[in-house]
């Protein structure tokens, strides 16, 4: 079978998606989450009933659609994020729009656990302790669920699969086994198909992305253009990759070789939703300029239970910043941050806030080229404060007194301020059985 990476970030690039629909694949994968992203779509659901999908989802499908089916490539992805009902009914607004029709969604749900969240006994890895033991107020309960799920929604027919808090490598390994028929228990294939899928899931990076090291080894050709990985998958599970032939980068034993190692905790003993793999005997070996083979990895059972993310609002950072150049750009700096503080201690803020931080940063960020230091110091210099408050209220009030920097020391400029909401993330693990999966296929 033959499947390619459409995104791997929630905020990848448009015109890579689009271009993939053009390449020989019988699939893709799109990867749209990560923990922190989850938990803010959480929140933008909890503001809209509406929202909480992929906010370039529209965007996504507006560009994707006509090849995806002119081409009869199939799509999975987690881009329904906190909201996979919503995401469906966008892309099924879309598709009118754009005048696609004959399309078949895959709907994943059960994933969000959030208004069942008191019916489970929490053993929290960061806290040693239950729900009593989090700092803040719940904002999102998510299991992790896999692959079973999405070869379901394409047994069923589905076009496009959309779920919540799928797996990222479950999205590419449930194309595999339908495709292919595997089992959920056929451990060893499960495995081999999960290394390739969490290798296709890395996106531009397992084609040289991040890759380049000036000073200790030699940059990546094209890396202004680097494409996503291309796969070549076998009934075994064993692989060929590959990357995009318009696009720049490289994909060699090396860049593979770091991505299959990306995020492993343990290499003999990978835990994902579907399958334990163990890659310590892995073979990499390269096939021609841009392709390597992946074959030896091995399979064991997969665990009675899944991970569950649980995202907690704790309080909100206020920011600050304001830029100085010239003589005495330093001692300006340190003359802005005494009275910023003078403010806040003025207004009865001082003891309100949880944490403070003062940094003088920047470097030819004003002057450019010009930049040169005197006496020993910069001439250059930006100033940003950074305070976490526990409410909203002493947030803000901060964040204004932070805009007061351009009534500071001559030659201020350039001042902002902002406040943005904290989101902690926790771990647990929970029975299997108790995660009540729902996969239904709708017709457009």
């Amino acid at each position: 079978m033959r499947i390619g990476c459409a995104a791997a970030t929630e905020q990848d690039r448009l015109d890579l998606g689009v271009e993939m629909t053009q390449e020989d694949v019988e699939y893709l994968g799109m990867d749209c989450l990560a923990e922190r992203t989850l938990a803010l779509a959480q929140l933008r659901r909890i503001a809209n009933p509406d929202a909480g999908y992929n906010e370039m989802l529209p965007a996504r499908m507006r560009g994707m659609l006509p090849g995806l089916k002119r081409n009869g490539i199939r799509l999975a992805s987690n881009f329904g994020a906190a909201n996979p009902e919503g995401a469906a009914k966008a892309i099924a607004a879309v598709a009118q729009e754009i005048g696609v029709s004959d399309l078949k969604l895959g709907v994943i749900t059960g994933d969000d656990l959030l208004e069942r969240v008191d019916d489970f006994e929490f053993d929290f890895k960061e806290t040693g302790g239950g729900l009593e033991t989090l700092p803040g107020k719940v904002a999102s309960v998510n299991a992790y669920i896999g692959a079973e799920h999405v070869a379901q929604a394409l047994d069923g027919g589905a076009d496009v699969v959309v779920g919540g808090r799928i797996g990222d490598l479950s999205l590419y390994l449930g194309c595999m086994m339908h495709h292919f028929g595997w089992a959920i228990d056929d451990w060893q294939r499960l495995a081999a198909g999960s290394a390739v899928a969490h290798l296709m899931e890395c996106g531009r990076y397992v084609a040289g992305g991040a890759f380049s090291e000036p000073g200790w080894r030699k940059g990546v050709p094209g890396q202004t253009n680097l494409g996503f990985p291309l796969g070549v998958v076998e009934e075994d599970g064993t692989a060929t990759l590959g990357k995009q032939a318009s696009r720049g980068g490289m994909l060699t034993v090396d860049t593979v070789k770091e991505q299959l190692l990306y995020e492993v905790h343990d290499p003999g003993n990978y835990i994902s939703p579907d399958v334990v793999t163990d890659v310590r005997e892995a073979r990499l070996e390269a096939a021609g300029p841009d392709r390597v083979r992946v074959s030896g990895v091995r399979g064991l059972p997969r665990t009675d239970t899944l991970k569950v993310l649980v995202g907690v609002e704790e309080g909100f950072i206020a920011e600050g910043e304001v830029s100085f150049s010239g003589r005495g750009a330093v001692a300006k700096a340190q003359e802005s941050r005494e009275i910023v503080e003078a403010h806040l201690r003025q207004r009865g803020l001082w003891s309100k806030l949880e944490g403070w931080r003062v940094d003088v940063i920047g470097m030819q960020s004003i002057l450019g080229d010009r930049t040169l230091p005197l006496n020993g110091e910069p001439t250059d210099v930006r100033l940003r404060f950074a305070t976490r408050c526990a409410e909203r209220e002493t947030a803000d009030a901060a964040a204004f007194e932070f805009q007061d920097l351009w009534f500071g020391p001559a030659g201020g400029g350039g001042a902002r301020s902002g406040v943005r909401q904290i989101i902690s993330l926790f771990s647990a693990l929970v029975p299997r059985e108790e995660i009540p999966v729902k996969v239904e296929v709708k017709s457009l």
